[in-house]
């Protein structure tokens, strides 16, 4: 497993996290969007290990949607946990898989 690999699977984690957070809070949607962000998150990390070029173009689409979601949230909120800690770990995502792409 590669370094990038266990990066999009704490990620993962913390979507997951994030989701139940928001459910504690009272919303469904943030259960159901951040367990489905989560499971792409993993198809993600597979496709990392059998089609890399394609897994950092799928992750950065997925983290790409996922700032927009997080920057509003956080905009609305105001607060770092947990759509600031999802927004900036998604930023740096998409930075990383920019770079890998890029990199060919």
């Amino acid at each position: 497993m590669t370094f990038d690999q266990i990066l999009f699977l704490v990620y993962a984690v913390l979507l997951i996290s994030g989701a139940f957070i928001g459910f504690k809070a009272g919303s469904k949607a943030s259960l159901i969007a951040g367990s489905i962000s989560a499971v792409l998150c993993f198809l993600g990390v597979y496709l990392l290990g059998t089609q890399p070029r394609t897994g950092y173009i799928f992750l950065l689409v997925l983290n790409a949607a996922l700032v927009i979601v997080f920057s509003k949230r956080f905009l609305k909120t105001k607060k770092f946990m947990p759509s600031g800690m999802l927004l900036s770990a998604s930023g740096l995502l998409s930075i990383l898989c920019l770079v890998r792409i890029l990199q060919g």
